[in-house]
């Protein structure tokens, strides 16, 4: 009986080394095709092909819904102090491109529950605000809007991509600079006649007037 025992925990000894040493092959061969794919992805990114795209891309009248939350104050070393509760808005906007680098646009937003302060026309919406754009040839891009003047000045700048033949704009705010805004938790303040940097997470999409498809 005790051979039989014996026979039995060699066995099941032998067992469990092989097993272990199937899993780390498996395993070593899960990390391998693993670092190769990671691979051919970087490689892939690497050599993003030039599909055509350029500032004549971007051209003619787009409508944009855009929402997102202001999270906080940036300070001068890029160190986030948020608010108590960041702070919702909501908007619409109307932008019109030139095809040649500039754009005019109006919007109308919400924020907190009441009509954030801009330059009002008479439909209702604020205007006054324009900027510069750039299409790179991989069809990605950013532009700037800036708006108010001198101590009231509001610049925002965004990343984006187009889509369906440069007739769908996706974008996100990449820095915000506001004239004043309410202080942090920790009392950081944001105090008018310098402004400050807000860390933001505000998204827009939006597509061309007259596009059907």
């Amino acid at each position: 009986m005790s051979n039989l025992r014996q026979s039995t925990a060699m066995r099941w000894r032998d067992f469990l080394e092989a097993d272990e040493a199937t899993m780390r092959s498996w395993f070593w061969r899960g990390t391998l095709a693993a670092a190769i794919a990671l691979t051919l992805s970087g490689a892939a990114w690497a050599q993003v092909p030039n599909v055509g795209c350029s500032n004549a891309t971007l051209n003619g009248d787009y409508a944009s819904g855009v929402q997102g939350e202001y999270v906080g104050i940036l300070d001068s070393s890029g160190v986030v102090h948020p608010f108590e509760s960041p702070i919702p808005i909501n908007g619409v906007v109307m932008q019109h491109f030139d095809g040649e680098g500039n754009f005019t646009q109006v919007d109308f937003f919400m924020q907190d529950g009441t009509k954030r302060p801009g330059a009002t026309i008479s439909t209702g919406f604020d205007g006054s605000e324009k900027g510069p754009y750039t299409v790179n040839p991989d069809c990605t891009g950013n532009f700037e809007i800036d708006a108010g003047s001198g101590p009231a000045e509001v610049i925002v700048k965004v990343m984006f991509v187009l889509a369906r033949q440069g007739t769908e704009l996706h974008g996100v705010v990449k820095a915000l600079h506001v004239p004043a805004a309410p202080p942090a938790a920790d009392n950081t303040m944001c105090v008018f006649g310098t402004g400050c940097d807000l860390a933001v997470q505000v998204r827009a999409d939006g597509s061309k007037l007259g596009n059907n498809q």
